[in-house]
């Protein structure tokens, strides 16, 4: 079994890019990419797909509500799939 964090424990104080650094810095290999609320999602832009190296296991918590439309929520998942290339 894999243990690891999600980066929303941190958001209070951290962006997620710098939190997946503390994280890979600690020796943790697994990662949740906390972005429960939409507006969340603006930080994408700054990750990079280097950020993960050292992470044998990513996850993406989605915000439940808020999208306004279909494309909304296509053009988040086109935005992620850049890290799994």
């Amino acid at each position: 079994m894999t243990f690891g964090f999600s980066t929303g424990v941190l958001h209070k104080f951290n962006t997620a890019k710098q939190t997946l650094k503390i994280f890979r810095d600690c020796g943790c290999t697994c990662v949740e990419l906390g972005f429960v609320k939409p507006e969340s999602f603006v930080q994408l832009d700054e990750i990079r797909k280097e950020d993960f190296v050292g992470f044998d296991y990513v996850s993406l918590h989605a915000p439940k509500f808020g999208y306004q439309d279909d494309s909304e929520s296509v053009e988040i998942l086109e935005r992620i799939k850049q890290f799994s290339d």
